[in-house]
C-alpha cells in the first residue's frame, strides 16, 4: 500500500550492499550487477538468490500478488493491487507478460492483495483475494476461485466467465489484511491479518455466498526481530505442497517448517516456531510465493523509485 516510509527501506537496502546506493540512470541491463553485489544475512535458510528478471511494463505497476502456474511450465500469475482493473497476468521469469485474464462482470477490483493456488475435484483452482482495507471500513471482503486455464500460444487474453465468489467478513469487526494461502494439509484457507498488535489468523473453507469467520490464533514475530519497524504487518503468503508457511512483511520472511507433516491449524494450537530466513528487503515488497516443486521462493514488488533504479522492479528467486 501506500503508507509506507521509503526511508526505512533505503536505509535497510544500504546495510545489505556492498557499495552506497546512488541514484543514478542506470539500464536494465546494469541492474543485475547492482543486485548482486548485495550480499545477505547469516541465516540458515535460503543463502543463495538470483535476479531472475526485471519488469518495465507499465502494466505491471503495482504487483500485490504472485503464484507459479500448474498448467503453464515455468510462468507465473500475477495482479496489481488497487487500481487497476480486474485482470490476471501470466508472466515469464523475466516479469514479460505472456497473457492476460479478464473477468466477467461480477468480478470486481477493490483491493486485490493474494492469489494463491488449491486443488477441487483434481483441478488446479485459482483464489484472488480483495482483501485490502486500510482504513477498515469495508462490510465484506471478497475472494474469487476459478480453475486455472491452460492457455493458448496463438492468443494473447482470454475472458474467464465462471468464478465462484465468496464474500467474507470478520467477527471481530472490518480490518486489513494482504495474505491469503492454502493449507492443501488441513485443506483449509487462511487470511493473516496486517493492522492488529498481533497477527490474527483466519482458517475457513472455501464456500459461494457469505461467510463469517473469526480468529483462534495469534501470532507475533516481534521477537524474531526486535529492531523491525513492522514486525507483524504482513504483506504476503504462501503455503507448500508440505505445509511449510513463508510470511512476509516490508522487511523480513519467515518460515514455519512442517516437520510432522501436520495441519497449521494443529500447529497454531501448539507452540508456533517461525523462523527468520534471509530475504533482501525491497521497497514496496507485496508479493511471495513458493516454487512448485524445490526448497525456493520467488517474491516481487511495486514498481517505485527506490532512489537507485526508477521503474524497475526484480524478480527474486531465494534458494
Amino acid at each position: 500500500m501506500k503508507n509506507i516510509h521509503k526511508v526505512v527501506f533505503l536505509v535497510l537496502l544500504v546495510q545489505f550492499s556492498c557499495k552506497p546506493l546512488v541514484k543514478d540512470s542506470s539500464t536494465e541491463e546494469t541492474a543485475p550487477n547492482y543486485w548482486s553485489s548485495i550480499e545477505l544475512d547469516s541465516l540458515k535458510k535460503f543463502n543463495s538468490f538470483e535476479v531472475l528478471g526485471l519488469s518495465t511494463d507499465d502494466r505491471l505497476v503495482e504487483i500485490s500478488g504472485i503464484v507459479p502456474s500448474v498448467a503453464n511450465t515455468g510462468l507465473f500469475w500475477v495482479h496489481n493491487d488497487s487500481g487497476d482493473k480486474p485482470q490476471l497476468f501470466l508472466v515469464n521469469t523475466a516479469l514479460e507478460v505472456q497473457f492476460t485474464i479478464s473477468f466477467s462482470d461480477e468480478v470486481k477490483h477493490v483491493d486485490w492483495e493474494d492469489i494463491t493456488l488449491s486443488s477441487k475435484d483434481g483441478k488446479t483452482m485459482i483464489t484472488i483475494a480483495d482483501i485490502g482495507d486500510n482504513r477498515a471500513v469495508r462490510k465484506n471482503v471478497t475472494l474469487y476461485q476459478f480453475e486455472e486455464p491452460k492457455v493458448q500460444t496463438d492468443k494473447e487474453s482470454m475472458r474467464v466467465e465462471q468464478v465462484e465468489v465468496m464474500h467474507l467478513n470478520y467477527a471481530e469487526g472490518a480490518r486489513d489484511a494482504e495474505a491469503l494461502a492454502f493449507d492443501p494439509v488441513g485443506q483449509k484457507f487462511v487470511i493473516f491479518s496486517k493492522r492488529d498488535e498481533k497477527i490474527k489468523v483466519y482458517l475457513f473453507e472455501f464456500s459461494s455466498g457469505q461467510k463469517e469467520i473469526q480468529s483462534e490464533f495469534e501470532v507475533d514475530l516481534t521477537v524474531l526481530n526486535p529492531s523491525s519497524a513492522y514486525p507483524n504487518m504482513v504483506t504476503a503468503a504462501d503455503i507448500n505442497s508440505e505445509g511449510y508457511v513463508l510470511l512476509k512483511n516490508y522487511e523480513d520472511v519467515f518460515l514455519l517448517p512442517n516437520l510432522d507433516g501436520i495441519s497449521l491449524e494443529e500447529r497454531l494450537g501448539a507452540e508456533v516456531n517461525f523462523e527468520r530466513v534471509n530475504y533482501i528487503p525491497e521497497l514496496q515488497g507485496e508479493a511471495l510465493c513458493w516454487d512448485l516443486v524445490n526448497f525456493s521462493y520467488y517474491c516481487t514488488s511495486e514498481k517505485q523509485d527506490d532512489g537507485v533504479f526508477s521503474g524497475i522492479q526484480p524478480l527474486f528467486q531465494y534458494y
